[in-house]
């Protein structure tokens, strides 16, 4: 009973929308041609090399040496390697690993969904970019610490379940960088159609509702943000919450991407609450 009137609720909202598309043409259009140009001048530039050298490295089986030389016995080589790569590059880059890692048969689906638990980083230079236009740079360093720190606490404290023995495979050479690129392009389309469909949802936020629009897409609350006439401490904590969460937007991009996979991403959300609480305090403890 649940599901059918979830069905209508869906169903009503998607004509909504339909309607809103025909009334609004040119507001449509104007926001797709934003959303694209948002994914061509940051997220592409930044992702599209990541995803590439991240495959790359699986494939030359880096996963098994890094396994050989790094033995802590609080955490593993797999969790060091996730979390470094997907902070280098940004979400939804960890998802893009741990599929990768999945196929080469380096780790399970319920491994996978304790990594996405601590991994889920916004790009550095893209969240530096974002946060000058907003905050004085002291306070835009803290938010950043704020952000990451709670994926390290959080790493410590997941323990990875069913864990695979790594082995060292032979990779094709040939084939790798071409594979490479097509499973990185292939990646981007969709996270490109993400991105443009909830910034389209944005535009059905009554105006006085636009501070929730972080939760839908990041970039669109951060860019809200400087309009607020609030308090400057207030949103610094309203753009952590955005950045703790990730967004709906980036949710559905990782979890497009592990569609194929039996990995669930209940863990994942769960981690969102417990990292907001560790950021928040983090952040608190900085003085702000």
């Amino acid at each position: 009973m649940k599901k059918k009137y979830l069905n209508l609720i869906l169903i009503s909202l998607v004509f909504l929308f339909i309607y809103f598309i025909f009334t609004h043409k040119s507001l449509i259009t104007t926001n797709i041609i934003n959303s694209s140009k948002l994914f061509f001048y940051k997220v592409f530039p930044s992702l599209f090399p990541m995803f590439i050298l991240s495959s790359i490295l699986i494939s030359l089986n880096t996963p098994y040496y890094l396994s050989k030389i790094i033995k802590y016995p609080k955490t593993s080589s797999l969790s060091i390697y996730v979390l470094t790569l997907s902070l280098i590059s940004g979400t939804p880059s960890n998802a893009f690993i741990v599929n990768e890692l999945i196929k080469q048969k380096n780790i399970t689906p319920q491994t996978a969904s304790s990594l996405l638990t601590f991994s889920l980083f916004t790009n550095p230079f893209f969240l530096l970019n974002m946060l000058s236009i907003i905050f004085p740079l002291d306070i835009v360093i803290k938010i950043i610490i704020a952000a990451y720190l709670p994926n390290l606490i959080l790493m410590f404290f997941t323990p990875l379940k069913d864990p695979l023995p790594l082995s060292k495979k032979d990779p094709s050479y040939s084939n790798i960088i071409p594979n490479a690129i097509n499973k990185s392009i292939t990646t981007l389309i969709t996270i490109l159609g993400t991105i443009v469909f909830f910034n389209l949802l944005t535009l059905l936020l009554p105006f006085k509702y636009q501070i929730l629009s972080g939760f839908l897409e990041l970039t669109n609350g951060l860019n809200i943000l400087p309009t607020l006439n609030i308090a400057l401490n207030i949103k610094a904590y309203l753009a952590l919450s955005y950045i703790s969460f990730g967004g709906l937007s980036i949710i559905m991009q990782i979890k497009s991407i592990l569609n194929e996979t039996q990995t669930s991403i209940k863990p994942f959300l769960k981690s969102r609450l417990y990292h907001l609480i560790l950021s928040f305090l983090i952040l608190s403890l900085t003085g702000l």
